[in-house]
């Protein structure tokens, strides 16, 4: 990319590309001078054209503010050379490197990639400060030692620090052991964030209670023991206990009337998935289309519907990943878009969430704690970016009418975690009309897929008495639980007849761009004035890149068909 270039500060010496005279430097200078003295023989590189980007003053002042109480807290010197390098996305740093992390090292080079732009603020810093302590103090007999020391340099981590959520996860009881953080299989498939919360947190616990110079010496070859493990989990525990919290509030209201679309993560090149220029275009679109809501649908995925594992946060440059999900949860909100972040699991094979049913006690147990630890990181992080709705699953058919009490003690955990309300995605049929948890959340969540007919040729007031009598099912379920409803998902694919079996995605059928535009004018008709019980609708689909649709494409985007034409009036026709 003609624009990505590799800017030595100080010297204003580059390679291959050099910045024209022209071009003044005032703020290069200005991120050398904050830099100076943080750590000696440290280098900052602008992986950017400084006329057309500017990192942010105020985290770059972080960063050394950070770099500089690690230095004032190691014994030994800091010594480089390091390179920290400042990128201005994590799409141009993803094509560029591979990897779209807002902190990304590689210590065998002191070498630090730092995303720094206004979706990327001081919460996201911390493990940038591993350079320095490895290079004072070598690699520690705990992994979690090097990233937890890392990410305590940063007093605002996430918004208010590891010791906050950590005294957060003890009280819904998924704080994980010392025992775990000992574990090095557990560090590998734990969720990110909540991983580094209790390295941080217990670091800073073990640095109070051992004291620097005990702590430095065990540093590099601490080997507890079960015996030790447990004692210093209950000591841990009462250090928690004492750290001011939030209140958390057992009933919270969905904001306002929703009406958007499910925002799908159609492209893995990073140029054209979550997090990219193309996604935010396709926001505007939705915008554009009078739209004033998304969800926001990050994907992982389980490798079996009948054997619990370890559900990964997905990480790799490409999918739907931390990072891109919180580029386009801020840019959907800064357009004047509400978002639900709605967490979905993938399973291959034919199968679906709702075929998740486990054979035994133990394995439903061993399930629901790898989910919770799943959905508890999503609940962090829609706390920390401000989401206005978070969706706690999907679909699980089976799973949720065979463990309604599992699911309400997941409710609560997750509303210890995250301020907003809360509600379930439930799949048409009998998971919604017959589960018994629906007074667990704010809002039941409909994903709406009720066939209307299986006529070939349905006159338009067939259609529209069956999409009534649907919404009087719901309306009723909806008095009964005295909840709100919101149809979390609801879509027509551009097929003859897409009302005969909502769900099914096209694939395979011919193409038909006016049926999908009558049984959108259906649902919206048959929506109308029933805003006292229903918060709104989200459709499925819109994607993240302009080449997903279009007239012949028979999947469920009204992108490029005759249903786009009529969104504004659609959409129009909605409470605001």
């Amino acid at each position: 990319m003609k624009h990505l270039l590799l800017i030595l500060l100080g010297g204003m010496s580059a390679c291959n590309n050099p910045v024209p005279p022209t071009v003044p430097q005032p703020h290069a200078a200005y991120a050398a001078s904050l830099w100076k003295g943080a750590a000696r023989d440290t280098t900052l590189k602008l992986a950017f054209d400084e006329s057309r980007h500017r990192a942010s003053p105020e985290l770059l002042n972080e960063c050394r503010v950070q770099a500089q109480r690690a230095a004032a807290w190691l014994p030994s010197p800091i010594n480089g050379p390091f390179t920290f390098v400042l990128h201005p996305s994590i799409e141009e740093k993803g094509l560029l490197l591979n990897n779209t992390s807002p902190v990304q090292l590689v210590p065998e080079k002191k070498e630090a990639h730092l995303v720094l732009n206004a979706y990327f603020g001081s919460a996201q810093l911390g493990l940038q400060n591993l350079l320095f302590i490895r290079s004072a103090l070598g690699s520690p007999a705990q992994p979690f030692l090097e990233e937890g020391l890392a990410i305590q340099f940063n007093e605002q981590w996430q918004g208010k620090g590891a010791d906050y959520w950590s005294a957060k996860l003890l009280a819904c009881r998924l704080l994980p052991s010392p025992k775990a953080l000992c574990n090095s299989q557990w560090l590998e498939n734990a969720p990110p964030l909540i991983r580094q919360a209790a390295a941080a947190s217990f670091a800073r616990f073990l640095l109070t209670k051992w004291g620097k110079t005990e702590f430095l010496q065990k540093y590099v070859q601490w080997q507890p023991g079960p015996a030790a493990l447990e004692q210093l989990q209950q000591e841990w525990a009462a250090y928690l206990k004492a750290v001011p919290m939030d209140a958390s509030a057992e009933q919270r209201e969905v904001p306002g009337y929703w009406k958007g679309f499910n925002f799908a993560h159609e492209g893995y090149s990073i140029y054209n998935g979550y997090g990219s220029r193309l996604s935010a275009k396709m926001l505007r679109e939705i915008r554009g289309a009078g739209a004033n809501a998304i969800a926001l649908v990050p994907y992982s995925y389980m490798r079996d519907a009948n054997a619990p594992s370890p559900i990964p946060v997905m990480q790799r440059a490409g999918t739907e990943t931390d990072e891109s999900t919180i580029r386009d949860a801020a840019f959907a909100k800064g357009i004047g878009l509400k978002t639900v972040l709605k967490p979905q699991i993938w399973l291959g094979r034919g199968q679906w969430p709702g075929d998740v049913r486990m054979a035994s006690e133990q394995d439903w147990e061993q399930f629901f704690s790898y989910y919770s630890l799943w959905i508890g990181h999503y609940a962090i992080l829609a706390a920390v970016q401000d989401i206005d709705l978070l969706c706690v699953g999907v679909e699980f058919a089976q799973a949720t009418l065979a463990r309604p009490n599992d699911w309400r003690k997941l409710f609560g955990q997750i509303k210890t975690l995250y301020p907003g309300p809360i509600t379930y995605a439930a799949n048409w049929g009998e998971e919604f009309e017959k589960v018994a948890f629906w007074d667990s959340v704010d809002a039941i969540g409909l994903n709406c897929y009720y066939p209307l007919s299986q006529d070939k040729e349905p006159d338009r007031a067939t259609l529209e008495s069956a999409f009534r009598q649907k919404m009087e099912l719901a309306r009723r379920i909806s008095q009964r639980y005295q909840k709100p409803i919101l149809l979390t998902e609801i879509g027509f694919t551009s097929t003859p007849t897409p009302w005969a079996s909502p769900h099914v995605d096209g694939r395979g059928e011919a193409y038909s761009g006016h049926t999908q535009q009558l049984c959108y004018q259906v649902a919206t008709e048959g929506i109308q004035g029933q805003e006292g019980w229903l918060k709104g609708i989200l459709w499925w689909k819109y994607p993240s890149h302009p080449n997903h649709g279009g007239k012949g494409h028979t999947g469920f985007t009204p992108r490029g068909k005759p249903t786009a034409d009529i969104l504004p009036q659609l959409f129009g026709s909605l409470p605001d």
